[in-house]
C-alpha cells in the first residue's frame, strides 16, 4: 500500500474501504483501525531511512558486560563539551585521568569519541570499555579497535597494530610468533611499524627475529631492529656494540676516546645509519652510535662522577651524546639525572627524574634550550613549575594546558581571558576525575 493509499483509506474511514495492501513489514492488527495506523507507521519509518527493507537480516551478538564503572554525569558531560570542539586540547588530558581512575567513557559517546581516536588509538581503548571493542567488532569503521584473531589476517595496517600490542601485553611470545609467521609476506613499509610494537613486552625471547630484521632491505626497518636490540643489554648485538666501546673508550683520570678508523660489514650492519648529521664528523657519529647501543653498565664508576670527567681530543660532544642516548633507551633514571644538566638533551626528560627536570628548566627559562626539554615533560607540569611559570606571566593557551590546574589562584591580574578559561576548565575537569 502506498502512502497515498493509506491517506485515502484514513479520510474515507476502514469501514468503507479495506486495508488491503501489505506494508513495507507484516503488519497484523485485529481491528482495521490499529492495522492502518501500524501500516502507517511502519510506512513513515522506512520512508524516512530512504532504503527498502532487507530480509535475512541477522541479529547482532551482546555486548559483553562491562567490567569498569561510567564516569561520573559531570565528567561525562565535559568530555561532550571537548569532543564538540570546546577545549579540544584537553581530550589527551581527561583520558589519562579516566585511565588512571579506572572508569569508561559513556556508551552513547563513543561514536564520538572514536572519531578523534587517531594518535591516541591506546588511550582511547582503555576508557573504551567492553561496549567500545563490542562496537569495533560489528561496524567496520572502528575496525582499528577490533581485537578479535580476524583481525590479525584481514585488518588495516593501524588495525594490525592495535591488535599486536594488545597481544603483547597478554601474551608476548604468541604475538611475537605471529608476526614471525607473517613477516616475510608483509608490505615493506609495514614491517618497521608492526616490528615497534615488539618494544611493549620486549624480552631476550624476541632477539632471534630482531636479528633478521636487522639484516632486512629497508632502511627504516633496519634502524627499529638495531634500537631494540640495544635495549637489551644481554642481546649479542650488545654485545658486540659493548667490545667496540671498550677498544675506542678508557676511562682513568679523564676519559680518552678513540675514533673507529673504518667499519667493517659487521659495523655497517650494526651502526645502520652510517652518514652523520650536517655538521657532525664521520667517525665521531661512529663513536657516538656505538656508545648510544652499548649498555651502561659496561662502564664502572658512579655515572655523575663520570659524566663530569674531562674527555679528551674535543671528544666530549660525541661521548656525552652517546651515553645520553644509551640512557634515554635504557630508561637509566641515574644516567640521565647526571647527563641532563651537562648536555640539555631533551631525549633524557622521560627517563630522568621529574623532579630535577623540572628544577633545571625554573632556573633557565630565559634560556632557549629550556623550551626543548619543557616541550618533553611530562603533563601536567608539577606544581612549583607551573608556579614559577603561572607567576613569570607571559603566559598563552599553550602553556595554560600544560601547567597544574591548582595554579588557578596564583595567576598574575592581567592574564589573558582564554587561559584563564582553560586552567577553570582543567581545574574543574580534575575534580571530577580524581
Amino acid at each position: 500500500m502506498s502512502w497515498r493509499e493509506l491517506v485515502s483509506t484514513a479520510l474515507l474511514g476502514t469501514e468503507r474501504r479495506d486495508v488491503i495492501a501489505s506494508a513495507p513489514l507484516e503488519v497484523s492488527r485485529e481491528a482495521a483501525e490499529e492495522e492502518l495506523l501500524a501500516r502507517a507507521a511502519a510506512t513513515v519509518v522506512y520512508r524516512r531511512a530512504g532504503v527498502r527493507p532487507q530480509g535475512g537480516a541477522t541479529h547482532l551478538p551482546p555486548a559483553p558486560r562491562e567490567t569498569l564503572p561510567r564516569c561520573s554525569p559531570a565528567a561525562a558531560l565535559r568530555l561532550s563539551l571537548i569532543l564538540a570542539g570546546e577545549f579540544a586540547g584537553v581530550l589527551d588530558e581527561w583520558l589519562e585521568l579516566a585511565r588512571a581512575r579506572g572508569v569508561r567513557v559513556p556508551e552513547e559517546l563513543l561514536p564520538a569519541l572514536f572519531a578523534h581516536a587517531h594518535g591516541r588509538q591506546e588511550a582511547v581503548l582503555a576508557v573504551a570499555g567492553e561496549r567500545g571493542r563490542w562496537l569495533a567488532e560489528i561496524d567496520d569503521a572502528y575496525a582499528w579497535a577490533a581485537t578479535g584473531d580476524d583481525v590479525w589476517e584481514t585488518g588495516s595496517l593501524e588495525a594490525r597494530r592495535t591488535w599486536l600490542r594488545e597481544r603483547r601485553r597478554d601474551d608476548p611470545d604468541a604475538a611475537r610468533a605471529a608476526l614471525a609467521e607473517t613477516w616475510a609476506g608483509e608490505d615493506p613499509r609495514s614491517r618497521a611499524l608492526l616490528l615497534a610494537e615488539l618494544g611493549t613486552g620486549l624480552s631476550t625471547a624476541d632477539e632471534e627475529l630482531l636479528e633478521h630484521a636487522l639484516d632486512d632491505r629497508r632502511q627504516e626497518v633496519r634502524v627499529t631492529a638495531a634500537y631494540l636490540l640495544s635495549r637489551l643489554s644481554e642481546s649479542a648485538y650488545a654485545g658486540r656494540m659493548a667490545e667496540r666501546a671498550r677498544a675506542l673508550v678508557r676511562i682513568g683520570k679523564r676519559i680518552d676516546a678513540s675514533l673507529p678508523r673504518e667499519l667493517d660489514d659487521s659495523g655497517t650492519r650494526d651502526i645502520v645509519i652510517t652518514k652523520p648529521p650536517q655538521g657532525t664528523g664521520e667517525r665521531a657519529w661512529w663513536l657516538q652510535q656505538i656508545l648510544a647501543a652499548t649498555p651502561l653498565g659496561v662502564w664502572e664508576g658512579d655515572p655523575p662522577k663520570l659524566a663530569r670527567l674531562k674527555v679528551a681530543d674535543n671528544l666530549e660532544a660525541a661521548v656525552h651524546g652517546g651515553w645520553a642516548e644509551a640512557a634515554a633507551r635504557q630508561r637509566s633514571a641515574e644516567w640521565a639525572a647526571a647527563l641532563l644538566p651537562l648536555t640539555w638533551e631533551p631525549k633524557l626528560v622521560a627517563a630522568a627524574p621529574a623532579e630535577l627536570v623540572e628544577k633545571q628548566i625554573a632556573k633557565a627559562l630565559d634560556d632557549p634550550r629550556s623550551h626543548a626539554l619543557l616541550q618533553e615533560l611530562r603533563r601536567p607540569f608539577g606544581l612549583d613549575l607551573s608556579r614559577t611559570l603561572a607567576r613569570r606571566g607571559r603566559l598563552d593557551r599553550s602553556i595554560a594546558a600544560a601547567l597544574d590546574p591548582r595554579v588557578l589562584d596564583d595567576l598574575p591580574d592581567d592574564a589573558p581571558p582564554g587561559v584563564i578559561q582553560l586552567l577553570a576548565f582543567r581545574h574543574d575537569l580534575h575534580k571530577e576525575l580524581v
